[in-house]
């Protein structure tokens, strides 16, 4: 699926259209048949990354334990524990980072929380730094 292409076409829905693709989207994140096959292709002990929404980004996991609709995972990079839902894994392997027009700026899908960027300001003075917050 183009990601891009969708993203593009969502930007010209109305609210009301994307409110009810939402609660669609949101029947096929609890379609049983597509949940099995997550939970079949999971294991104790496994190295996953899911997507995290807030920070436009993937994260690297281990897992701990397979629940009925949810999984609950260690953070590779600190040791967190996190329970997380089972649609939240990327077991597909799906390209996470979306392409941008540079001549466009940079938009929120292109970036994640902890990414340097930089700019030059309109008094010619440059500026760098990590993403906090989207």
């Amino acid at each position: 699926m183009d990601t891009a292409q969708v993203l593009n076409a969502l930007a010209q829905a109305s609210l009301f259209e994307l409110y009810r693709l939402s609660a669609a989207i949101d029947q096929q994140l609890r379609d049983p048949q597509r949940l099995q096959a997550i939970k079949n292709a999971l294991r104790v002990g496994q190295t996953v990354e899911y997507f995290v929404a807030a920070e436009n980004r993937t994260i690297s996991a281990r897992i701990e334990k397979l629940q009925r609709t949810h999984v609950d995972v260690i953070h590779l990079s600190d040791g967190t524990p996190w329970r997380i839902p089972d649609y939240m894994l990327n077991v597909h392997g799906v390209q996470t980072r979306l392409p941008h027009t540079p001549a466009q700026g940079l938009s929120r899908q292109a970036l994640s929380a902890g990414d340097w960027v930089g700019f030059v300001d309109q008094h010619r003075v440059e500026w760098a730094g990590a993403v906090q917050n989207l």
